[in-house]
């Protein structure tokens, strides 16, 4: 797996650097010239679920919390191990985009497709099942039986 990097040389324009370029993944440090890195990954995670990843010398464990309650994925202090990094690196891609490709969200079984996202099955242009109208007759039918439980006969509707 390789990586296109690309720095930032006018800190007044980090936005339109990030917005132009399109990463995959994004390195920030805490200590930036004009705004620190929580600002930009706060402004980032306003127009995009782009992993980042804080790289800083920093080592106050708030650093730590801060980044993580703004949206980054994970925070490596300097020093670092490169093959470390790079390992982080590799396993934020795999999570974020191998396991979410639009490809390994659907399945297709004889004529209806199975929607991971949606939690739908779909056969033609019409939804034989979604998780939504499955736990809609669920509540319904809790709150509509007196002893609260389920006989056979609703869980066969509910599973079909």
């Amino acid at each position: 797996m390789g990586f296109n990097v690309a720095g930032i040389e006018d800190f007044g324009k980090v936005m339109d650097t990030f917005e132009s370029f399109n990463p995959e993944i994004v390195i920030l440090d805490v200590q930036l010239p004009k705004y620190d890195g929580f600002y930009w990954c706060r402004k980032m995670r306003e127009v995009s679920n782009v992993p980042i990843l804080f790289l800083s010398s920093r080592d106050n464990p708030m650093d730590q919390v801060m980044s993580m309650e703004l949206g980054a994925d994970d925070y490596m202090q300097k020093p670092f191990y490169t093959n470390v990094l790079i390992a982080k690196l590799q396993a934020i891609y795999r999570r974020v985009y191998e396991f979410t490709a639009e490809e390994k969200r659907t399945l297709t079984w004889q004529d209806a497709i199975i929607d991971l996202s949606k939690d739908s099955i779909q056969k033609g242009d019409d939804t034989i099942f979604s998780i939504q109208n499955r736990n809609d007759y669920i509540r319904n039918s809790y709150y509509q039986k007196k002893s609260n439980r389920f006989e056979r006969y609703n869980y066969h509707c509910i599973m079909g």
